[in-house]
């Protein structure tokens, strides 16, 4: 309903009307979502709240630092329009002029894959981006801990689970203003750009400029108390509790 709202026909939107209606509660899992659906359903009730998405608990480890010889940057997504890793290609170009030993790798797989490879090489990019394979949950903890920074420069993302992990792991982010993200990043754990190549570009270079800055603990204690298994559960018990 929010990415692709095209694909559902008016006798969809009226079956989802009826279920919103007849429900104790809606969960959504950003505000950017449930304003979006409201919109494109044109409904607007009392039991639409919002239930973020889980941090799962094997993220909230100690905070080590990252064993990298170079300042990385980690993007994790699928290789396709919506996450935009051209707009990133881009604005590296920019970043290096400012810090040439700075490493970005980009982990995923999917339709843009060689033309994104051939943008960087165009570029003359392709020495200081490592690509890698769609990564497995288990391998997303592992790559985000090799990294100083995780970037998305989605269009759109209703929640942005990559972000919030990185914040779990005490890492900060440089995001696009793609809508669920603005529930929770901001300038103690990261920055928000516009969706120019000169925005990205500025918000990779002061992240790196002002890393000292951003406090690992404070970023990996705030997330938890926002998207923590215990937290999420907790909230989720306390409405059972109060229809039962």
């Amino acid at each position: 309903l929010i990415v692709n709202p095209e694909q559902y026909t008016f006798r969809d939107i009226k079956l989802i009307r009826e279920a919103f209606l007849y429900a104790n509660q809606v969960f959504f899992v950003s505000s950017f979502s449930r304003e979006g659906t409201m919109t494109h359903i044109k409904i607007s009730l009392n039991n639409l709240g919002v239930l973020p998405n889980v941090v799962s608990n094997h993220f909230f480890k100690d905070v080590t630092p990252t064993n990298n010889e170079n300042f990385t940057y980690l993007i994790i997504a699928n290789l396709n329009a919506n996450k935009n890793q051209s707009l990133l290609i881009k604005s590296w170009k920019y970043v290096l002029e400012i810090y040439p030993n700075s490493r970005l790798v980009i982990a995923g797989e999917g339709s843009l894959s060689k033309e994104l490879k051939s943008l960087a090489r165009n570029l003359k990019l392709a020495k200081s981006i490592q690509w890698t394979n769609r990564l497995e949950r288990d391998q997303v903890p592992v790559e985000i801990r090799k990294c100083n920074v995780v970037l998305s420069a989605s269009i759109i993302e209703t929640f942005g689970l990559t972000v919030a992990e990185a914040h779990a792991m005490g890492r900060p982010t440089v995001v696009t203003n793609s809508g669920g993200v603005s529930d929770f990043v901001n300038s103690k754990n990261g920055i928000i750009t516009d969706y120019t190549v000169s925005s990205m570009a500025e918000g990779m270079i002061n992240v790196q400029k002002n890393y000292e800055s951003y406090n690992p603990f404070e970023i990996q204690k705030k997330c938890k108390e926002q998207f923590s298994e215990d937290t999420i559960y907790t909230t989720l018990m306390a409405y059972y509790e109060k229809h039962i």
